[in-house]
């Protein structure tokens, strides 16, 4: 659903409000302003992920097929919020490879071997970071 109004002639502001099988997944809001005398735009938006596409998939599979154990480690020099959104529940985010090898030794203790299979869509440049 979407809602548009044009409160001034300078003055715009829109919301959005979306939800897939009853379930809410996300709403915004954004309003613009300009002054065409000194060129000036002023914007701003609010977003709220209501549901991932993770936890629509888990409610629609609900009671017709059992849940299976998945321990995904998702690791990025670059953790944003919209990659934290990209994951289903319980994914655990590492930004330093010391914290991947901490996680791999809790969840397989003793001497286990792994192999680490890189997602060539994924992958960045590595950067030297801030700190």
């Amino acid at each position: 659903m979407q809602l548009r109004q044009n409160v001034a002639e300078s003055t715009k502001v829109q919301g959005d409000y979306s939800w897939i099988g009853g379930t809410p997944r996300d709403r915004r809001l954004a309003a613009t302003w300009n002054d065409a005398e000194t060129a000036t735009v002023v914007q701003g938006t609010w977003y709220e992920l209501l549901s991932t596409q993770f936890d629509l998939t888990a409610r629609r599979m609900n009671g017709r097929a059992p849940a299976k154990q998945v321990n995904m480690i998702v690791y990025s020099q670059y953790l944003t919020r919209n990659l934290l959104n990209m994951y289903r529940t319980g994914t655990t985010f590492c930004d330093k490879w010391e914290d991947v090898i901490a996680k791999l030794r809790e969840l397989h203790p003793g001497d286990p071997k792994v192999a680490v299979y890189p997602y060539a869509g994924m992958q960045h440049q590595e950067i030297e970071l801030d700190g």
